[in-house]
């Protein structure tokens, strides 16, 4: 008896359903260059834009990049909805 792997049976449909509602597959290169390294934990980009985007008029790209508590966020994800 041959057991399929974990990113056959679990991983793959789930990014897959994932993808179909919406959300946004990133490979590891690109996680990379969001997260700003191996040491960033967080896909600054996304959350700035989502941030922009959730509370117009309160903040905006300046304000967001000049926040020591948003650039210093210690939050990670590898799918992300837009």
């Amino acid at each position: 008896m041959i057991l399929g792997s974990e990113r056959a049976a679990v991983q793959n449909p789930f990014i897959r359903y994932a993808q179909e509602t919406g959300w946004t597959y990133l490979t590891p290169k690109d996680a990379l260059r969001l997260q700003r390294g191996e040491t960033g934990l967080l896909l600054h980009d996304v959350l700035v834009s989502q941030l922009i985007a959730l509370n117009p008029g309160v903040v905006d790209h300046q304000r967001a990049h000049r926040n020591p508590r948003i650039t210093d966020m210690r939050l990670g994800y590898m799918l992300y909805y837009k």
